[in-house]
C-alpha cells in the first residue's frame, strides 16, 4: 500500500509540476508581451510630447515676433528709433 501511495504521490506531483511550469511559462510570455507594449506606448508618448513641444515653441516664437514688431512700430511712431530703411526699387 505504501508503494502505491508513493507512486500516486509522485504521479500527482509530476502532473502538478507540469501544469505549474506551463502556467509560469504562459505568465512569463504575457509579461514579456506587456513589456513590449509598454515600451511602444512610451515611445508613442515621447514622440507625441516632442511634437507638441515643437508646436508650442513655434507658436511662442510667432507670438514673440509679433510682440516685438508691435513694440518696434510703437517706438518708431513715438520717434524714439528711426524707421527701418526700405530697399529702393531701382537697386
Amino acid at each position: 500500500m505504501n508503494d502505491l501511495a508513493t507512486k500516486i504521490f509522485f504521479t500527482l506531483f509530476t502532473l502538478y509540476a507540469g501544469v505549474l511550469s506551463w502556467l509560469l511559462k504562459t505568465a512569463w510570455s504575457d509579461i514579456q508581451n506587456l513589456k513590449k507594449d509598454i515600451r511602444k506606448i512610451k515611445e508613442d508618448i515621447d514622440r507625441d510630447l516632442d511634437r507638441r513641444f515643437d508646436l508650442f515653441l513655434s507658436q511662442l516664437d510667432a507670438k514673440l515676433d509679433s510682440w516685438w514688431a508691435k513694440i518696434e512700430v510703437n517706438l518708431m511712431n513715438d520717434g524714439r528709433i528711426p524707421p527701418k530703411s526700405r530697399p529702393k526699387k531701382g537697386e
